[in-house]
């Protein structure tokens, strides 16, 4: 957003001209994962391809995994914020977790309050 564009949009959310809506991260396309990739024979670059890089790395132990077997973890964010007279309304959340396994796609995990997802009423 450029300043001008931006210090206009603080300037009308000050006066408390309505309702802003916030969107924070991109909404990682979760069916593409069933889709585009196959568990044990896409690499991570697939993985890539399909949701772009992810906002964090880390690693993750399973307790449902017999071995103990340690993943690697990628972490997609997307968060849509309400704000009216500069008090938060509502606040909806996707997280999304990629597990691999030596660069190879294993799965994925996802949490998601945004409406439109499977599984959510709206309001």
């Amino acid at each position: 957003m450029r300043p001008l564009g931006a210090a206009l949009l603080v300037g009308l959310v000050l006066q408390g001209c309505g309702q802003l809506t916030v969107h924070l991260g991109t909404r990682p396309p979760v069916q593409r994962l069933e889709d585009d990739l196959v568990i044990g024979r896409s690499s991570s670059a697939d993985v890539v391809t399909v949701l772009g890089q992810p906002a964090s790395r880390g690693r993750s132990q399973l307790p449902v995994d017999p071995e103990g077997k340690i993943y690697t973890l990628w972490t997609y964010f997307y968060t849509e914020l309400e704000i009216e007279n500069l008090k938060g309304k509502d606040a909806r959340n996707l997280t999304l977790y990629v597990y691999l396994d030596d660069d190879r796609y294993h799965g994925y995990l996802w949490v998601s309050s945004l409406r439109g997802s499977p599984g959510v009423s709206g309001r």
